[in-house]
């Protein structure tokens, strides 16, 4: 009989992301599971890249494949069971990259733990052919990943893991995964990422500080979308937050602390940021004592929601399109009021107001997104599942 095997899947020249991003998921998985693994398929996704292994970590296992014959020579005698994130549509497994797995019989579940405001990517004007091309490429590569799933070209996902209530029951009641026409064989609602982390650690709570979540420019998405933001304009957005930040910190009387996306570059930021404390990786701690959170667009205010934390989306004319049209949607749908950072012209009482205004509409998306499955654990469900694929 063969041995199982477990393998949580990413593509990244590092595995601190996806660290970083599940580092519960993980732990309790390479607590339970005998053999589980990060598996990073970067390199069989760019085949043309020279290989950097990266170094050893200590608290689990990570296998970086250069190639084909490589993660066959691993897998063989194995019976391999993986999970795949998928909470933004990015750095996915190409379909080469399946057709590989395919071949090697991995079994694939489908996880999607992070909620997402629903907002699609806007096309750019000014770069408006690559920002069409990236849309459109986007598009057809997930309609024919579809297609052959549902098809049988490649196995269907085992599982497909989600904590939005809504798309569970729309996909549940579908008659295309009623005549098993879908991607994947089962579906299964789960609490979010964010509920599992609040749940376990019991974090200490304050409102200590104004806690910024600073805009990643050159995030690979948006260098997709648009391109690159030329650094003189950069400077300018940053010599305008510099100042508006000032003036909210005499303002509320609180200190600021920067908290960085975790691709962005630390040290850059930190000279941007001459007069604030910048931070990477520590953006949940800083969220748990955060009096107003200001952010620019995303995910990581999701924690704010569900401890009901004041916050604003703030904006210079430098920001790009698509982070424009995220901000007002945040105000469509959530309520959340936002702010030019070029206007100086607030006080205490009206940055108040104006953050605290959305909190009642944080409690019904959490209902539905957050915490959709009452006190069960994400972490638990899918170890119960997967251990019996």
């Amino acid at each position: 009989m063969k041995n199982k095997f477990y393998f949580l899947l990413y593509c990244d020249r590092s595995s601190s992301n996806i660290y970083n991003s599940h580092k519960f998921l993980i732990e309790e998985l390479n607590k339970k599971l005998k053999n589980f693994y990060l598996l990073n398929y970067y390199y069989l996704n760019n085949s043309k890249e020279n290989f950097k292994p990266e170094k050893k970590n200590k608290k689990f296992k990570i296998f970086e494949p250069k190639d084909f014959n490589e993660l066959k020579n691993f897998s063989s005698n194995k019976n391999v069971v993986c999970i795949l994130i998928n909470n933004f549509g990015n750095n996915l497994p190409s379909i080469s990259t399946n057709f590989i797995f395919k071949k090697l019989k991995f079994k694939v579940s489908l996880l999607k733990d992070i909620p997402t405001i629903n907002q699609e990517d806007k096309l750019i004007f000014t770069k408006i052919f690559q920002s069409l091309k990236y849309k459109i490429v986007r598009l057809l590569t997930n309609k024919f990943e579809s297609f052959l799933r549902a098809t049988n070209l490649l196995p269907k996902y085992e599982i497909f893991f989600l904590s939005n209530y809504e798309k569970f029951k729309k996909i549940e009641e579908s008659l295309i995964f009623k005549f098993g026409l879908s991607s994947f064989k089962k579906i299964e609602l789960i609490n979010s990422r964010n509920y599992d982390n609040l749940k376990k650690k019991k974090p200490e709570l304050s409102k200590k500080f104004i806690v910024l979540l600073d805009d990643f420019f050159d995030h690979p998405s948006s260098l997709k979308l648009r391109g690159k933001i030329p650094y003189k304009i950069v400077k300018k957005h940053y010599k305008l937050l510099n100042i508006f930040l000032v003036k909210m910190q005499k303002t509320l009387k609180k200190k600021i602390v920067v908290c960085i996306h975790p691709r962005d570059n630390l040290f850059k930021k930190r000279k941007l940021f001459k007069n604030f404390k910048v931070f990477q990786f520590e953006t949940l701690h800083y969220i748990y004592n955060s009096y107003v959170i200001l952010f620019f667009d995303t995910t990581s205010i999701l924690d704010g929601f569900y401890l009901k934390k004041r916050m604003l989306a703030i904006y210079s004319q430098y920001n790009d399109e698509n982070v424009k049209y995220h901000i007002k949607g945040f105000k469509k749908y959530l309520d959340i009021q936002n702010l030019n950072i070029e206007n100086l012209n607030f006080n205490k009482k009206n940055v108040l107001a104006k953050s605290s205004k959305p909190i009642r509409s944080f409690i019904s998306f959490t209902k539905k997104h957050i915490k959709s499955k009452g006190n069960f654990l994400g972490s638990t469900i899918i170890y119960k599942k997967i251990i019996n694929i």
